[in-house]
């Protein structure tokens, strides 16, 4: 013990610790001797190919890149940005009517033979528009706010806009509740139990875009419950009504028509690294044998009307 530690102890008028005490013995521990070392989880993989090339021959898709429903969040995701513009900028609700409305949300369903399904990024695709969420999360609320002048109105409180939309981390927590309570509607609904066990048409029906409005952010297990529910009456309209799907089907069938030339030149159709491209994977369901037609088709319309023009000014 250092000496100058010894006489402090030694002046000090209560026992603080005893002199004669110099180290403490550590209690013997034994280790084990028959340890395994750790092991990979690739240990149980068999290499299936024989070289670079046969493994580029032979890709196998993630689950949401095929023709299964999403048993998780995480497989529902959404469509490219133009695309995503384009539908809540140009096809508003008069113009294709939605299949579902109520406090919560309101939905517009793209059936898989619609023009706009060629450009999701899964079976089931989500196109969200989050900046129809109310202030404080209350239209009500929102308007008696906005009318309120009384003494307290130049307070910064009434200046803020208190908002899930306000950051990024509300943003995104928003977009997974609602695919999470589309999954949990899935779940419950036994579609995904009934597709496994019966060959129907259940998926096919299911499969395409879903453009979702939202209008009030569910946050009590009764609120979350409801939208589990209204997610129930979708699938369960899709599925049996045969007029809903008649309707879908009429409304697939006029987008042929859609002008989709301002937005085609902006969509990005493959992920390219180097001299690496694939085509099947940032939009894993595309036609793009319909799609070649649409750019050659505006490409000839665009070039008559032009023409037009020019006589017109002759």
């Amino acid at each position: 013990m250092n000496n100058s530690i010894r006489q402090f102890l030694n002046k000090s008028k209560t026992d603080v610790i005893s002199s004669n005490v110099k180290y403490i013995i550590p209690q013997q521990v034994s280790f084990p001797t028959n340890l395994q070392p750790p092991t990979s989880a690739f240990n149980s993989y068999t290499n299936k190919f024989k070289n670079a090339q046969d493994f580029y021959d032979n890709k196998q898709p993630i689950p949401f890149q095929t023709n299964t429903l999403p048993k998780d969040r995480s497989e529902i995701r959404g469509v490219d940005s133009s695309i995503h513009r384009f539908i809540f900028n140009k096809l508003k609700w008069k113009e294709y009517p939605p299949i579902l409305k109520n406090d919560f949300m309101m939905i517009q369903f793209f059936p898989h033979h619609h023009i706009i399904s060629n450009f999701r990024k899964s079976n089931i695709a989500f196109a969200v528009n989050i900046y129809t969420i109310p202030l404080f999360n209350d239209i009500r609320l929102r308007d008696a706010m906005a009318r309120y002048k009384g003494r307290y109105s130049s307070l910064q409180f009434f200046k803020t806009k208190t908002s899930p939309i306000q950051s990024a981390c509300g943003r995104s927590q928003t977009k997974k509740l609602f695919r999470e309570l589309f999954v949990k509607a899935l779940q419950t609904s036994g579609v995904i139990n009934q597709e496994e066990n019966t060959t129907t048409t259940v998926t096919d029906k299911l499969r395409g875009v879903y453009a979702i409005h939202i209008y009030k952010v569910p946050i009590t297990i009764e609120q979350k419950e409801k939208v589990v529910q209204h997610y129930s009456t979708l699938i369960k309209k899709i599925t049996t009504d045969q007029n809903t799907w008649n309707t879908l089907s009429q409304a697939a069938r006029r987008s042929k028509s859609m002008n989709l030339s301002s937005v085609l030149q902006n969509v990005t159709f493959s992920w390219k690294v180097g001299d690496c491209k694939d085509d099947r994977i940032r939009f894993p369901f595309i036609n793009m044998t319909d799609i070649e037609s649409k750019k050659s088709e505006h490409t000839k319309r665009f070039k008559k009307n032009t023409a037009n023009k020019r006589k017109n000014k002759k």
